[in-house]
């Protein structure tokens, strides 16, 4: 259930004051600092770490209402909660998709989608019925819920010994769905359509009842993923598109390639070329390797940062659009609401 944090205005305290630092720099921060910070007892840097999320939380409106020159400091701390890969830090993150959409757009933006699925994909790979159980819990924002399914989607492509876990999983919330069709407090058509997209990605078939029963009960946005006549010839598309199998990157590397290639932190975007861009070379140009080896599920249980151990970071043509900025094509809506969809 959602955490009630009492706002306040007085920052926290620390075990370490090197964590301070995470509050006065955006991602382009030196290095250095981030190794110096995940270097510290991990003992006692967790918790620092967590404070810094819910001080996020307590302080929302106070910094929200006044000019902060830098709110990157929840953002920095959940990447670096991912590179340290502790399980008990996903209540955490979980308690950040829990927050208001205007909470989670202030601090994180594009993030929700670009990268939420990375961080909890490294904290939650071993715990994926947590991870179920919020999203049956309400409903919360809708890209912070389909976070969580993204992070499925990778965890089967990544690991294709845990696919039939995952297609169990997807099984499971679909169902409760459909039996609780009726409940606007948990159904959003939206992050159903985004678990769809997931199947068809992931050619789950066997689901194909399932989602035939989701259409007939108008519990997926077509203009989300199409007809279901072409989510039917998609299911069975012998075509695997590489570009589905994100790359999972350190920390350092994930911060290199959204500075070198996010538009929100490049001085230029040029809309009419990418409105020209064809989508399919655009993503052709990332790279992604199918047949890298990504260890057995086992070495989890001995050593969850094996998941750390990353090709080398993906290379984007062009900077990506923001998620709240006005779609190119001309709709007047915000790109996540229209094609970014």
């Amino acid at each position: 259930t959602k955490l009630v944090v009492e706002p306040t205005e007085e920052p926290p305290v620390f075990h370490h004051t090197e964590v301070e630092q995470l509050y006065q720099y955006d991602l382009w921060i030196d290095h250095s600092i981030l190794q110096e910070i995940l270097a510290l007892p991990k003992e006692t840097l967790l918790p620092d770490l967590h404070k810094i999320i819910y001080d996020s939380i307590a302080r929302f409106d106070s910094i929200a209402n006044t000019d902060h020159e830098q709110t990157s400091f929840p953002l920095h701390a959940l990447f670096l909660l991912a590179e340290i890969g502790d399980k008990s830090s996903l209540p955490v993150m979980l308690d950040v998709l829990r927050q208001e959409e205007k909470y989670l757009e202030f601090y994180f933006g594009d993030h929700i989608t670009e990268t939420f699925w990375e961080i909890i994909l490294k904290l939650g790979i071993q715990q994926t019925e947590l991870l179920k159980r919020f999203i049956l819990e309400g409903n919360y924002y809708e890209f912070a819920r389909s976070a969580v399914t993204s992070a499925m989607e990778q965890l089967a492509l990544h690991f294709p010994e845990r696919k039939e876990e995952v297609v169990q999983w997807y099984n499971d919330i679909l169902l409760f769905f459909l039996a609780n069709k009726s409940n606007e407090s948990l159904i959003d058509t939206g992050v159903i359509s985004s678990m769809i997209s997931d199947l068809v990605s992931l050619r789950v078939v066997s689901l194909e009842s399932l989602i035939e029963e989701l259409y007939r009960e108008e519990l997926i946005q077509e203009f989300y993923v199409g007809s279901l006549e072409n989510i039917k010839r998609d299911l069975r598309s012998r075509i695997v598109h590489s570009y589905h199998k994100k790359e999972i990157c350190s920390i350092f590397d994930r911060y290199d390639y959204i500075l070198d290639n996010w538009a929100s932190y490049k001085d230029e975007f040029d809309e009419a070329e990418f409105l020209d861009e064809d989508d399919d070379d655009d993503f052709d140009d990332e790279g992604w390797d199918d047949d890298e080896d990504w260890g057995d599920d086992e070495d989890w249980d001995d050593d969850e940062n094996d998941l750390l151990a990353v090709t080398q970071p993906i290379v984007r043509a062009e900077p990506k659009i923001g998620r709240n900025d006005s779609c190119p094509c001309g709709s007047g809506r915000k790109y996540k609401k229209c094609h970014g969809k």
